[in-house]
């Protein structure tokens, strides 16, 4: 898990450091739409576990979901049990 977690971090900031990445206001999970601002809990729900997490800072924590081996890699930064952040990277 330590491994993918790695290159998971590399491949984002290489998207990043290319302008590969997009904010958007929701993502899908199956035919679940989730927001900004909704629950924790609600995108476990939707999305189940994700790929990959990191803790960004003290109080925030992002979760990586990859739908497909060729689809965009999504985003969900989580601050206080909600959804502030959803970024989709290539």
């Amino acid at each position: 898990m330590r491994k993918t977690a790695i290159g998971a971090g590399l491949i984002l900031l290489a998207c990043q450091a290319n302008g590969l990445e997009k904010q958007v206001h929701s993502a899908r999970c199956g035919t679940d739409l989730v927001k900004l601002g909704d629950s924790k809990s609600t995108l476990l729900n939707h999305c189940g576990k994700p790929f990959d997490s990191d803790s960004v800072g003290k109080s925030r924590k992002e979760y990586h979901y990859q739908r497909s081996k060729t689809g965009p890699i999504t985003v969900f930064q989580i601050h206080k049990g909600k959804i502030t952040e959803i970024r989709l990277v290539r």
